[in-house]
């Protein structure tokens, strides 16, 4: 398992960076056993030898998985809409494996373990489910494994919280009705003092709640000083960590922090060892947003093209 977009802001300018970041995308992109699983899909899938041509390809073709569209009947009842975890569709076992193979390849799983000795911050990203309440759990073993003295923070937003994210095995207080109030209880599980703040961060967009990058705008902008130190852990699910550090690179560079990301361990969520991973449908969902956000990243900087100092 590589970890494919990680910035340790070890190079000398922005422009070098952006490059070093494309260098990873392309090899990302073109993975053999990436485009195989592409073209279990679409036989008639073809690489392009030119770098963003292909990312194109990659990006139309994807709207195969968009999954969450497919399946948009299966809505969160109370928020209406197409929630991560309602996606169901399933694949015969051989394709099943390739997924997971693939998956484990580019870094949707395996990503457990940080890089860094220690971090000025660490960002504890909100969710849906069980995840704000696993995901605070985790920071804090990394925290009493390692001994990291950093600054904690959640990240999160006012989101609808609905009833279907209790499950048997975790369920939330009553009295919760929005995102950021569940991961606040995560954190109140897992932490006897309150060495944490939660963030309810705006959308920029009023016609939608805040996304994971309204998330990390509002940090940088109300919680972020270089005084402390430049170097950022996200903690998230395996699943979604290039996604998710995808969207957060763009930060990273502008403000030349160095950052890594974990997904919680899945002997967290079952002790018994019972619990391996997502569904492979899921996998397909996120290997689409990945690509999607990677298009993002790319167009921002017009692909590196045109950066100047």
């Amino acid at each position: 398992m590589k970890k494919y977009f990680i910035n340790e802001n070890k190079l000398k300018n922005k422009i070098e960076t952006v490059k070093c970041v494309i260098s990873s995308i392309e090899e990302f992109i073109y993975n053999k056993d990436f485009i195989s699983l592409i073209k279990d899909f679409d036989n008639g899938f073809t690489e392009k030898e030119v770098f963003f041509e292909h990312l194109e390809s990659i990006v139309s073709f994807t709207d195969v998985w968009d999954y969450r569209k497919k399946q948009s009947e299966k809505v969160s009842l109370k928020t209406g809409e197409r929630a991560r975890w309602l996606i169901n569709e399933k694949f015969d076992k051989g394709l099943e494996e390739k997924i997971f193979f693939v998956a484990k390849e580019l870094g949707l799983i395996g990503n457990i373990e940080p890089v860094y000795k220690n971090y000025d911050y660490i960002l504890v990203l909100g969710g849906g489910r069980e995840t704000n309440i696993l995901r605070p759990r985790y920071a804090k073993m990394l925290i009493d494994k390692y001994k990291f003295s950093a600054k904690i923070i959640g990240l999160s937003c006012d989101r609808l919280f609905d009833i279907t994210e209790n499950t048997e095995k975790f369920r939330y207080r009553n009295d919760i009705k929005k995102e950021y109030e569940a991961l606040e209880y995560g954190f109140e599980l897992c932490f006897d003092e309150k060495n944490y703040k939660v963030l309810n961060a705006p959308s920029s967009d009023k016609r939608r709640r805040a996304n994971s990058k309204d998330t990390y705008k509002y940090f940088f902008e109300t919680e972020y000083d270089e005084g402390v130190g430049n170097k950022i852990l996200l903690i998230s699910s395996q699943i979604y960590a290039p996604y998710q550090s995808m969207g957060f690179m763009s930060f990273s560079i502008e403000k030349s922090v160095a950052f890594d990301i974990v997904g919680y361990p899945y002997y967290i969520y079952d002790e018994t060892g019972n619990y391996k991973h997502a569904e492979a449908v899921k996998y397909l969902q996120e290997f689409r947003s990945t690509i999607l956000e990677i298009k993002n990243f790319c167009e921002f900087y017009n692909y590196g093209r045109d950066l100047c100092y």
